[in-house]
């Protein structure tokens, strides 16, 4: 080994014996740089620093280099290929206390695909983790789980930040597929990371799949586009602190969902400016999905949502479930099927406000009104045949309703009824060619009149 002493504050890789020709085994060498206690450089290459053993990253690591992969950067990258079976880097693995303050950033670590490397960095125990800067690809066992991040153990990982990475062509981007952990996922920042190309090895979701509890967590400004399936994303029991704002996720799998909440208790989580894009054909997959439980404080707002609602599935699905004090609107769903943009809520829901869309039922004797649909519902009558209003279904307790009944008929209308759990004073029908609109609010027994229009209104 050869060591330079004009390196002020770091140790290079090669340094240690680290040789970059795509063949030499350099475990040893770089594990050695590691150990100095001092920032640790991988030099930018034409070809890869091989190395077939599992590297340890110590606390207080700095593992660093040139930069990723991306062919736009100028300059090598800096390279390191893993060409065992399990684990590439493991930051305290199998460790029994905290390891802490370590950062990783700025490498392209790649494997020898579907034979190699199970995961690019497993954390546990571990917490203050920086990964940042780097490219993790080609980590695709064939069988079993793997992928590029990885979280392990009882204890867990937490306070890590994964910023600006490209995580691509992996079994899943980040894991943790253990349920019923004893300890929970805390104070994790994904930001600004291309998460793509994800291949569904053993079932797996794509950019993100935590069984394991979860606090406090950004998931904010990613690039989550073709990944596998059945998930995009995926969360399971008691998530309590989520924001996932501000992110571009498509999914190109026929059945495939783009964020799925598969767990209970969910508190105070943020789904709010995202792009959620299906661009499979005749897609079942929905954009938002709530299949175990329902929540306390969700809010899923502001969205722009295109493919996923079908004659199958909604986009956005509560499942049926109870949410209180939670917030659906204002979201702009497209390309949707037999109208179904959203799915039912639990009718003990409070609190709760459902999207204020308007909704144009099919006309005929008795005229079905779903309150999951919007909160506006325009009949048009295109003749003088008498109809009922049909009592709502998907009903929840302080919610309004508004009916609109609009006249094209050309003459007077045929008697109007309104069914039993309407409670309103004497209806007038409006005149041909005028409309006349009616409010309800449900007091969990019936739709009570709050308001109507003292007169008809043009057409």
């Amino acid at each position: 080994m050869t060591t330079y002493t004009n390196r002020i504050g770091y140790a290079d890789i090669s340094d240690y014996g680290a040789i970059a020709d795509d063949v030499r085994d350099n475990s040893s060498a770089i594990q050695a740089a590691l150990d100095t206690g001092i920032p640790v450089y991988v030099p930018g290459t034409t070809s890869s620093f091989n190395f077939a053993t599992r590297l340890t990253i110590p606390s207080g690591a700095v593992f660093f280099g040139n930069g990723n992969a991306q062919s736009s950067q100028t300059g090598l990258p800096s390279t390191l290929k893993y060409t065992g079976t399990g684990t590439a880097m493991g930051v305290n693995l199998g460790g029994s206390t905290t390891s802490m303050n370590s950062h990783i950033r700025g490498l392209n670590i790649t494997t020898t695909q579907t034979t190699g490397g199970r995961w690019a960095i497993e954390l546990n125990s571990a917490t203050n983790v920086f990964i940042a800067w780097n490219t993790i690809q080609n980590f695709t066992k064939a069988t079993g789980a793997s992928g590029a991040i990885e979280v392990s153990g009882t204890i867990g990982a937490d306070d890590i930040t994964v910023f600006h990475n490209r995580i691509v062509n992996n079994s899943t981007c980040i894991h943790q597929g253990t349920t019923g952990a004893s300890d929970v996922i805390s104070g994790w920042r994904i930001i600004g990371n291309q998460f793509t190309g994800s291949y569904a090895a053993g079932g797996q979701d794509g950019a993100l799949q935590i069984a394991r509890p979860v606090q406090a967590m950004l998931f904010v400004g990613n690039d989550v586009n073709a990944n596998a399936n059945p998930n995009e994303i995926f969360f399971g029991d008691l998530v309590n602190g989520l924001v996932l704002d501000g992110n571009f996720i498509n999914s190109t799998a026929a059945a495939r969902n783009a964020l799925k909440f598969g767990g209970t208790d969910l508190k105070g989580i943020s789904v709010q400016g995202n792009f959620m894009y299906q661009s499979a054909a005749n897609g079942t997959g929905r954009a938002v999905w709530f299949s175990a439980a329902g929540g306390d404080g969700i809010l899923v707002r502001g969205n722009f949502i295109n493919l996923y609602a079908t004659v199958t599935n909604p986009a956005i699905d509560p499942g049926g479930f109870n949410f209180t004090n939670s917030d659906f609107t204002g979201n702009s769903i497209n390309g949707a099927g037999a109208n179904l943009s959203f799915g039912t809520f639990g009718a003990s829901s409070t609190g709760t406000i459902w999207p204020y869309s308007l909704t144009n039922p099919t006309y005929g004797t008795s005229v079905a009104i779903d309150r999951s649909l919007g909160s506006t519902f325009r009949i048009t009558a295109t003749n003088n045949t008498a109809f009922t209003v049909a009592n709502p279904t998907n009903a929840i307790t302080g919610l309004p309703l508004m009916v609109v009944i609009r006249n094209t008929s050309g003459g007077a209308l045929g008697t109007v009824t309104w069914d039993t759990l309407y409670k309103l004073s004497t209806w007038t029908s409006p005149a041909t060619a005028n409309s006349r609109s009616i409010t309800f609010v449900y007091d969990g027994t019936n739709w009570v009149e709050v308001n109507r229009a003292a007169s008809d209104v043009p057409n």
